[in-house]
């Protein structure tokens, strides 16, 4: 599975971290600026879980931000 990854108009950066012996999940979520959001959008996500892989905690954070993405912006 790729780190970063496009969903909609989102780009998703699954950046998990090191936290002790587990991979805290945790991804930064960018939406480039419109006509209408000169400014774009971008959100920070620092604790998703603590995974015992790098794979398991990217895969979280990636599913995570899908999921407020679509709660938060009607995507999907």
């Amino acid at each position: 599975m790729s780190r970063n990854s496009e969903y909609c108009e989102w780009s998703i950066d699954a950046a998990p971290i090191m936290f002790g012996k587990l991979y805290r999940a945790c991804a930064v979520i960018e939406c480039h600026a419109t006509e209408e959001d000169y400014l774009g959008k971008h959100f920070v996500f620092s604790n998703l879980g603590d995974f015992e892989t790098r794979e398991q905690a990217e895969t979280r954070s990636t599913a995570s931000v899908k999921r407020w993405i679509d709660e938060n912006y009607g995507n999907g």
